[in-house]
């Protein structure tokens, strides 16, 4: 099923209709009044969209992008932001609270997707599994920076992900860590709790469990709980 981005404009008398079809074809399980999305672009209405008061074309554009495969759909959790132009797809579970940012793919297809609670997954952003062996698990509290792919991996709770980082199959990211920008976390990789990580191959520089070092960690999933309100808001209209 395409995205409503490769869609041409649907006039208005059939919206209704093209959203029928799209909802037969995608299944996507959302918990009524759980999520909000951002609006449809061939939409005029000011009005925050959600599963259950979806109209004309408000159905077309929320299903285009969580998508069912395999009968299995996403579950995202109440409190949550999923921009209208990120692609969730398949077995995918999001916690409360967090969010799916500019142009990031959730690839739940060949293996399950995990993210827990006050996490963020920002701007291109991929995150897939490997098939018949690894999973994609983030944490509570997990800030994943931009256009960072994690391919078959744990990361834990309360760990800062830096632009551009590339960590590949069964690593594992103890809890309270940082990996810096543009840093490669090689297959298999271990990184223990309260690391900083930084390279190309990534090593290890140091211990972080000072305080202040993982409440500046904890300082960047709190802002993007803050950016996603405000994107909420505005969604329904408000300022």
């Amino acid at each position: 099923m395409p995205t409503f981005r490769l869609v041409p404009h649907v006039p208005l008398a059939q919206r209704a209709d093209v959203g029928k079809l799209y909802y037969a074809r995608s299944g996507a399980h959302v918990p009524p009044g759980a999520p909000r999305f951002a609006r449809c672009p061939t939409s005029r209405s000011r009005s925050g969209l959600t599963w259950e008061n979806c109209v004309l074309c408000t159905m077309y554009c929320v299903l285009t992008m969580l998508r069912s495969y395999k009968n299995i759909s996403p579950t995202i959790s109440s409190g949550c932001y999923i921009d209208a132009s990120a692609q969730v797809i398949g077995d995918v579970t999001i916690g409360e609270n967090s969010s799916i940012w500019m142009n990031a793919v959730v690839r739940g297809d060949v293996n399950s997707i995990r993210i827990g609670a006050n996490s963020n997954i920002q701007d291109n952003s991929v995150l897939h599994g490997m098939l018949n062996k690894y999973k994609v698990i983030v944490g509570d509290w997990v800030t994943v920076g931009h256009s960072v792919t994690l391919h078959g991996c744990t990361i834990g709770d309360r760990c800062l992900i830096g632009m551009g980082c590339i960590i590949l199959n069964n690593a594992t990211i103890g809890e309270g860590s940082i990996i810096a920008a543009g840093c490669l976390i090689p297959e298999n990789t271990v990184v223990e709790p309260y690391s900083l990580w930084a390279g190309l191959p990534g090593t290890f520089k140091k211990k972080i469990h000072d305080d202040a070092t993982q409440q500046s960690i904890l300082q960047y999933a709190k802002n993007y709980l803050g950016y996603t309100e405000q994107y909420l808001r505005e969604e329904q209209g408000e300022e």
